[in-house]
């Protein structure tokens, strides 16, 4: 049986040592992230809260966050704010998204930190043409500084 992702990712594209933190309080949305990013070979840490993001963002090397724009903290401000304002979690890329039926632009996003958006995440290919993209660019600039 087909993957049904396979038309749009390549199995095992992904070094399994990039790890990516999906969080989204909907647990449907976060099991078709999981579903699609493992597929391409990615390591996945998931979480429901913002306070679970940004403790997943703190356990291991991550290499991009993808969040619901508004995942809110117990702080108050969305977890991609505190994300983006804490001095050694600022550098992982953060892509945003809206829920649907939410009406959230794209400069609320960037306003919040996040480093892309995709206004509507039932298009599944493009959040994951997007992570490809934001991964080989990480990916090229730690090449760059010898990391």
């Amino acid at each position: 049986m087909r993957h049904p992702f396979e038309s749009r990712l390549t199995r095992g594209a992904a070094p399994l040592s990039t790890i990516v933190v999906a969080g989204d309080p909907d647990e449907d949305a976060r099991l078709i992230l999981a579903s699609g990013l493992t597929y391409a070979g990615y390591r996945l840490r998931l979480a429901g809260t913002g306070d679970e993001l940004l403790r997943e963002a703190r356990a291991d090397d991550v290499s991009l966050v993808i969040a619901e724009v508004e995942l809110p903290c117990s702080e108050g401000p969305c977890a991609i704010e505190i994300l983006k304002r804490t001095p050694e979690l600022r550098h992982i890329p953060v892509l945003a998204y809206a829920v649907p039926g939410r009406v959230v632009s794209e400069a609320r996003a960037l306003l919040s930190g996040a480093d892309a958006f995709i206004g509507d995440p039932a298009h599944l290919s493009g959040v994951f043409d997007i992570v490809a993209s934001m991964h080989a660019t990480v990916a090229h600039a730690a090449e760059l500084v010898g990391r």
